[in-house]
């Protein structure tokens, strides 16, 4: 149902917020700045797709056992 759909999307921002909270502390730091930030984002969108997809597949393979 879309009420369930809805409470996972706000779940998912949170924890998407989490995770850009700790990609942003790898590289703020004093001697970064935002656009050293902007340059890691596609690698984080990159990391954060391959877990995805990696956990979702683990939950295949248990579903299926």
């Amino acid at each position: 149902p879309l009420s369930d759909l809805l409470t996972a999307a706000r779940r998912v921002r949170d924890h998407a917020d989490a995770l850009a909270d700790l990609f942003a502390g790898i590289v703020l730091t004093e001697n970064r700045t935002t656009e050293d930030l902007k340059r890691l984002r596609p690698l984080a969108k990159s990391v954060v797709e391959a877990e995805l997809s990696m956990a979702l597949d683990r939950r295949l393979r248990d579903y299926s056992s």
